[in-house]
């Protein structure tokens, strides 16, 4: 009864003190040296030929021994579970590696979660096992990133795993060679960066967005200028031909191409986010129908595009260019979903309130409504609550930017729309566009096919283009309609232009962005020469002036203009300056 009690309370006190183990030794021999001395002490020792307190030694020193075997054996146990709950708590998967046989010894709880293996699954594998296969993902890359560190070189890689289930995500792998139970090992830190490979796609793609953006900027401009040119030419031979000339009909073809033209770079402003939309009345059913003549062409052969219009008008105040992309991207959208060919329906039709558009409601009581629907491979739910997430895509990489549905969402919702999805794997999907209904425009003189006076005058316009063609057919137009012009291409010529010329300057019509001197730049320094001057900017760009601090409710005309526009705009500004006193006519900020 003594030893038991000698034993147990040594072990006891070597864990509670957590000695290391020479201490728990020592502490466990003298501990039962002293209870087994004072035992024998007491009982005596005969017959022997040994003194007692020989024999209480003995055993006392045995005894001590065993009891600080066992104080080491469970400090060591302890300590064991101590470290393989940090092992197991850590946030990144943590895996040892054999560098002999290369197979996986251990691994911790969040590798096993990371992967979808038990921890009896994963050890025995070998890293090529958990990995895509796919270069650089191979199983030569992995052997060499293992050699250098085995070599004590830093291994600091990203790599394609992949889990029981066969999804493949990225991970980022840290090697560090280390020595474990006599036997060389490697260990191997994997953090999963899923998400942040995401987040680096989307902002290669939002910078290549970017780049094509400031691109379709670039090319605008210089085309606002081609076709400004060309759409100022034709309406010159107009004004100058007899209503039953030969060549009427073929110039006003050439009008409404150059009509086309501006519609097709409004969009690439639009797109390069360098111009401000602006609205307009138009009718759905005819815009609709106007954009999806050409579907066959964008969809291919495969593809039957069906078309059927509300026989009652639709009017919405939207930018054409708006629900044309809307239509382009939900068709493209509905092609890549049938891959053998089907159909395409394009559907208009008068709605009420759809479900749960209170917001809509609060715009508009009434809605044109658009419905796109396709006989394709349709969409499961998961896939469906997320099609309007920016950068989600069902294609194959490369072949999406997974912004098609959200910029379509987000031109809908801009319009006061609403946009539902109906979608059944292998039934194809429906979508539906409500776009809030406005009244009919007026009929214009215009639209009655009589062309109304254009308003003249005497006034003395100073004219500020660099392009030669545009520059030019503007000025002939002044000039026919009554005006002095003074020319200059740029801004030096301009001022120069100002110094010269003595008598009164009533307005200043200049281009905004030009080679040295800005437009802007320019009304500031002729402001000061010539205070009061009316002042009227020509940019394709219209947030090159909004956007400016330096310019106080600028009067702006975009490219390409009209003849018509331009004259009433001179009109209306000229007959604004004079009803005003002098010091109010300018709008440039001194």
């Amino acid at each position: 009864m003594g030893l038991a009690r000698s034993i147990t309370g040594a072990r006891r006190y070597a864990v509670l003190l957590q000695r290391p183990k020479f201490v728990a030794t020592i502490f466990g021999v003298a501990v039962a040296l002293i209870v087994l001395g004072v035992g024998f002490s007491l009982i005596g020792v005969h017959g022997s030929g040994w003194p007692w307190w020989f024999h209480g030694a003995t055993i006392a020193a045995v005894t001590g021994l065993f009891a600080g075997l066992l104080a080491r054996l469970h400090l060591r146990e302890a300590k064991s579970r101590e470290y393989r709950e940090i092992f197991d708590a850590a946030n990144d998967a943590i895996f040892v590696h054999d560098l002999r046989t290369g197979k996986i010894l251990d691994v911790n709880r969040k590798g096993c979660e990371m992967y979808g293996y038990s921890r009896e699954e994963i050890c025995g594998c070998t890293i090529q096992d958990l990995s895509s296969g796919e270069p650089p993902c191979t199983q030569e890359e992995a052997v060499r990133y293992i050699k250098r560190a085995a070599q004590g070189k830093p291994a600091l890689f990203e790599w394609h795993a992949k889990t029981s289930s066969g999804k493949l995500f990225w991970v980022e792998v840290n090697l560090k060679r280390v020595c474990l139970s006599a036997r060389d090992c490697v260990l191997a830190l994997v953090r999963d960066i899923s998400d942040r490979k995401q987040l680096e796609e989307e902002l290669a793609q939002a910078q290549k967005m970017q780049a094509v953006g400031t691109l379709a900027g670039g090319i605008a401009h210089d085309f606002n200028n081609l076709l400004g040119a060309i759409s100022g030419y034709c309406e010159l031979m107009l004004m100058r031909m007899g209503p039953q000339d030969a060549l009427r009909a073929d110039l006003q073809k050439v009008c409404t191409c150059t009509a086309t033209a501006t519609d097709l770079t409004k969009q690439l402003l639009a797109f390069s986010r360098r111009e401000a939309i602006a609205p307009v009345i138009v009718d759905f059913n005819e815009a609709v129908a106007g954009f999806a003549s050409i579907l066959p062409r964008l969809l291919g052969e495969q593809i039957d595009v069906v078309k059927r219009a509300s026989k009652a008008p639709l009017f919405v105040k939207a930018s054409p260019g708006q629900i044309e992309q809307c239509i382009m991207n939900l068709a493209v959208n509905a092609r890549d979903a049938m891959p053998n060919g089907g159909r395409l329906t394009l559907l208009t039709t008068p709605a009420l309130l759809p479900p749960a558009s209170e917001a809509a409601h609060a715009y508009s009581d009434a809605f044109a409504c658009l419905t796109i629907s396709d006989n394709g491979v349709g969409m499961d739910e998961t896939t469906l609550s997320r099609i309007f997430e920016p950068f989600f895509s069902t294609k194959q990489r490369g072949k999406g930017t997974g912004l098609g549905l959200s910029v379509v969402y987000g031109l809908v919702a801009e319009n006061h729309g609403r946009i539902t999805v109906d979608s059944k794997p292998g039934r194809g999907t429906t979508v539906q566009i409500y776009w809030p209904q406005c009244e009919s425009p007026s009929a214009t003189t215009e639209e009655a096919g009589v062309r109304r006076m254009l308003p003249r005058g005497t006034e003395t316009i100073l004219l500020v283009e660099d392009f030669d063609g545009l520059r030019q057919t503007t000025r002939a137009f002044l000039e026919m309609e009554g005006y002095k012009v003074l020319e200059a291409a740029n801004g030096a010529e301009a001022i120069w232009a100002v110094q010269q010329y003595a008598g009164k300057i009533d307005l200043l019509l200049t281009d905004v962005i030009m080679p040295g001197m800005s437009g802007v730049h320019l009304a500031q320094r002729i402001a000061i020469l010539r205070p009061g001057i009316t002042i009227l900017f020509v940019s394709g760009y219209a947030a090159d002036v909004l956007d400016s601090h330096e310019i106080a409710r600028p009067a702006l005309i975009e490219k390409p203009f009209t003849f018509d526009a331009l004259a009433q705009k001179i009109r209306d500004l000229l007959d604004s300056a004079e009803s005003q006193s002098p010091a109010a006519t300018s709008s440039v900020s001194k």
